[in-house]
């Protein structure tokens, strides 16, 4: 249990020291773009002359973009990156959060960790999936618990982003990171975001703020698929252009962001400050539209120009200027309808652009991540309000679900699908589609013929090795799937105290009639990428032949195994 302790404290340790440099070290203005662009000369120095790393360079010499190589690490057993690699993600990120740009310090914290973890494990220690999980589960919760104290977001967001391994682990990290921060930041005095005097309360018998909360939901998921897309786009142009140059394009990057900061230096600070002026109304509404697209720019070249894991305070800011934006447009002024404006229409809105601001990051984070729910306990612990905790999770919920509709990529799948690396379910839909169902299905389970009496039903699930009984006809046709709970309810129905026993009478197409159960089959050479959520509802799939007749049977733990056997000599 000392590893996720260690873990925590690591986290903290990288959380607090861009704040304390920033406050302490006050002599020195962080934010000059000089800064900035030593940045991109250091790393264009490591790529060119210490690791020779170039963007097409093949496993060794592939870029860096955050998240996905997390996923990437968990689902892969070859050798890792290298630990001068991680140790330099580490040192960007960092230099970056001290520097104030578009990179929360989570990213430094969850980065350095995985570099200790790749330094001092020993070369067998990759071979275990569950071991490679629970590192990654560990140092995330650890740097988002420590980055926005909130130890139960940290907990969460592991296990909504299909990390797994083990959650005590998980769990140690991120209470070890939370009390660390809290501890030393009061012993230091060093201010981490806070809102105190912010009002965040509204009515909650009013219709027009619940509107607003699911107009905020709405609109998170249309901005949502524009961040992902430009993301998207800045970081293939990169790609086009520096694909054999790392070395170069860092620079560029580093270059791009100075003039950024040039143009407008008010908005070059950390993340948590620039989000904590605009929710106290410090900018006007044309001024948090010009600060959201010049930090989205920001980000994005950051991204593409360097990679890290630093996304999360980012984008909950750029949510909450969303959020924020639309509550000072429509909702606290005038709102639009009809072709007519009505001034002062929702005066009577409870609550301030705080609250909608909060709300907006929260479902921005949702989207984003597909973590609306680690979304909105994110913004609760930060705010300590409890009132505000249905609002966050119903425009996440909203964003969530419009983004699906849309067929919205989350900034991960995305990520991972332009490296051919796209995952469905957490799994590498790559493997997944090089296995056929004829390969994993079972095959020892016994029939029954639609003529059976419920008697003879009875015994033969008794016998039987699964609780599923094939139906088939007199043809041996597939009819259906009875399962041990249909044969034993009907068992209790006709032989109940009273009532004339009518077991001998009922067949099994009577029970399957009765049940009325969903029609999903597969083929025996169905690639096994198809039976991604079928298993939701489902837990057991027959597999039928092109005649119709019953091949097989498929679980879920069949493809949980082969999968796990086909990973284990694959590369991801």
């Amino acid at each position: 249990m000392l590893e996720p302790i260690f873990t925590g404290l690591i986290a903290a340790v990288f959380v607090l020291l861009p704040a304390f440099f920033q406050e302490r070290v006050s002599s020195i203005s962080w934010s000059l773009p000089i800064f900035v662009l030593s940045i991109g000369i250091w790393n264009a120095f490591f790529d060119r002359f210490l690791t020779r790393k170039n963007w097409g360079g093949g496993p060794d010499g592939e870029r860096y973009d955050g998240l996905a190589d997390f996923l990437m690490y968990i689902h892969s057993p070859i050798e890792p990156v290298p630990f001068l690699r991680w140790l330099s993600r580490t040192i960007n990120s960092f230099l970056f959060a001290v520097c104030g740009g578009s990179v929360g310090p989570e990213g430094a914290a969850i980065e350095v960790v995985q570099a200790i973890r790749i330094g001092t494990k020993i070369c067998s220690a990759r071979w275990f999936e569950q071991r490679r999980r629970t590192e990654v589960s560990m140092g995330m919760a650890g740097g988002i618990a420590a980055a926005f104290n909130a130890p139960f977001a940290g907990m969460l967001l592991p296990l909504e982003l299909g990390l797994g391994g083990r959650s005590i682990f998980a769990i140690v990290s991120a209470l070890t990171a939370f009390l660390t921060v809290k501890t030393v930041s009061s012993l230091l005095n060093i201010k981490l975001f806070n809102i105190p005097g912010l009002s965040t309360e509204f009515s909650l018998t009013s219709g027009k703020s619940w509107l607003e909360f699911v107009l905020i939901g709405l609109l998170s998921a249309l901005v949502g698929l524009a961040v992902v897309r430009f993301f998207e786009f800045i970081r293939n142009g990169f790609l086009r252009i520096f694909s054999s140059y790392a070395a170069i394009g860092s620079l560029t990057a580093a270059g791009l962001l100075v003039v950024t900061y040039l143009i407008y230096p008010a908005g070059h600070q950390p993340s948590w400050i620039l989000l904590e002026d605009i929710l106290k109304a410090k900018y006007s509404l044309n001024e948090v539209g010009f600060l959201f697209f010049l930090e989205l720019l920001s980000l994005s070249i950051i991204l593409a120009g360097f990679g890290t894991m630093g996304v999360f305070w980012p984008i909950l800011m750029l949510g909450g200027m969303v959020g924020f934006g639309l509550h000072e447009q429509f909702f606290n002024e005038h709102l639009f309808i009809g072709n007519v404006f009505h001034k002062n229409l929702l005066n009577d809105i409870m609550h301030s652009g705080a609250t909608a601001g909060l709300v907006g990051g929260s479902a921005l984070f949702g989207v984003i991540f597909g973590a609306p729910i680690t979304g909105a306990i994110l913004v609760y612990e930060m705010t300590q309000d409890f009132h505000i905790l249905l609002p966050c999770l119903i425009a996440g919920i909203v964003a969530r679900q419009v983004s699906k509709v849309l067929k919205v990529p989350n900034f991960l799948s995305m990520t991972l699908q332009a490296r051919g690396h796209a995952l469905l379910e957490g799994r590498s839909s790559q493997i997944l589609a090089n296995i056929k169902v004829e390969e994993v299905m079972d095959t020892d389970y016994q029939t029954v013929s639609e003529n059976e009496p419920l008697s003879v039903l009875r015994t033969k699930i008794l016998e039987s090795r699964y609780p599923f009984l094939p139906v088939v006809n007199s043809r041996n046709e597939f009819v259906g799937l009875l399962t041990t709970d249909m044969i034993q309810e009907g068992w209790k129905k006709q032989t109940s105290p009273g009532s004339l026993s009518l077991s001998s009478l009922l067949e099994a197409k009577d029970l399957l009639y009765r049940a009325r159960p969903t029609a999903i089959t597969l083929k025996p050479t169905d690639p096994l990428s198809v039976t991604s959520g079928l298993f939701d509802e489902l837990p057991c799939v027959p597999v039928l032949s092109n005649e119709g007749r019953i091949v097989g049977l498929l679980f879920v733990h069949n493809v949980r195994l082969a999968y796990d056997r086909e990973a284990s000599f694959r590369k991801f």
